[in-house]
């Protein structure tokens, strides 16, 4: 049902330089960085706006302020920066260092000095810094999980960073049978050597580009334009990454939404593709009354014994279970806000406004908000 390629017997976990290289020098691995370095070559502003489109079509979200956006394997960087745009506080990693300084470039770009935008070196397949993350409003992984080696493993990981009510975002191979194993063999030729890279490129290079352009005639309409306005992504460089592309598994839509099924997720929307490429899925974590009762004996708000102080400042006091952890505050119109954790730490604007910390009030129960939770499962792990 799942077919699992086993193309590496590395640690898949590792996420350091060595291993990385290693595996492209016993060809087990493709250079995506090098193909997202020369990407970022040809980024305009346009191609940024269609993937702001992109997401926003996909998620259903107008604006991502207040939320937390993890993009794990980061590629380009061009998604990260997207979901800057909308106003998420964006954590972006990537296995590969080529993408990983990709990823960093942009932020030097369009959000030098940014303290919303992080961006590190690490695998998916790595639980312990996963652990580190917390939760987020958003997960996003394009085109990544079946590249990791162990991808169903990949799939899992990702499914633990979504908040409650929060949205997956994936891209997996579409599992096309015995084409899919054509394109294993044609990829491990790639990956094999110089000649093989070579050979592969001027082999389906030009049928990629001659089947565009068919189609382009076929349809009335520029094929190629249509794609750059899609995602904002170049064609010729997918097409790199896809003869290239291991490790490399597949996988039917039916089985991956069943395996989301399992977890608590439930489908949001699904876009198919009739042939190669990626079927690309997004989910939403349901939130069930254990879920909630759950939440609440773990984080709680109340007011302060002298909730209003000088200048109009409201303050509230934060628990974990029984043991007060932090101290919250917002000025009387609510766009001032910070918190103060017991331990010396504080941040101002921890999740954007007050309103996406804070719910309730007045005649409802005051309570932190899903972002507001997120956000403290994510420093008590710092801390831990």
């Amino acid at each position: 049902m799942y077919w699992v390629n086993s193309e590496s017997d590395s640690n898949p976990t590792a996420s350091n330089p060595a291993e990385f290289e290693r595996e492209v020098a016993t060809g087990q691995r493709f250079e995506f960085g090098q193909n997202w370095r020369r990407f970022l070559s040809v980024l305009n502003e346009e191609r940024i706006a269609n993937a702001i489109q992109s997401l926003q079509q996909q998620l259903g979200l107008d604006r991502l302020d207040g939320l937390q956006f993890c993009d794990a394997g980061s590629g380009s960087g061009l998604f990260s920066l997207a979901a800057r745009r909308l106003g998420a506080t964006v954590h972006s990693f990537d296995f590969d260092p080529s993408s990983v300084g990709c990823t960093q470039e942009l932020k030097r770009r369009y959000f030098a000095d940014d303290p919303h935008w992080t961006i590190q070196p690490a695998s998916v397949l790595d639980t312990d810094y996963l652990r580190t993350l917390g939760q987020f409003d958003v997960v996003y992984s394009w085109g990544v999980l079946h590249h990791t080696g162990a991808m169903w493993q990949a799939i899992e990981n990702v499914t633990m960073l979504v908040v409650p009510k929060g949205r997956l975002f994936i891209a997996l191979y579409n599992d096309q049978g015995w084409l899919s194993r054509m394109w294993l063999a044609v990829k491990r030729a790639y990956c094999c050597c110089t000649l093989g890279r070579w050979a592969m490129t001027v082999t389906w290079v030009p049928g990629f580009f001659a089947r565009m352009c068919v189609a382009s005639l076929v349809a009335g309409r520029n094929k190629f334009a249509a794609y750059h306005h899609e995602r904002g992504m170049s064609p010729v460089h997918d097409w790199i990454d896809w003869i290239g592309g291991l490790p490399f598994e597949v996988a039917k839509p039916d089985d991956v939404i069943r395996f989301h099924e399992q977890r608590g997720f439930e489908l949001f929307k699904l876009t198919r593709t009739k042939s190669l490429g990626c079927n690309q899925f997004v989910f939403q974590m349901k939130r069930s009354p254990r879920d909630e009762r759950t939440q609440n004996m773990s984080y709680r708000v109340e007011h302060a014994a002298s909730k209003r102080g000088s200048f109009g400042v409201y303050r509230y006091c934060i628990y974990q279970g029984d043991c007060l952890i932090a101290h919250y505050w917002h000025d009387h119109r609510g766009d001032e806000h910070g918190i103060e954790f017991v331990n010396g730490l504080s941040e101002d604007c921890p999740v954007g406004r007050m309103t996406d910390f804070l719910e309730g009030g007045g005649p409802e129960p005051l309570r932190l908000s899903d972002s507001a939770i997120a956000y403290l499962t994510r420093k008590q792990h710092v801390k831990s």
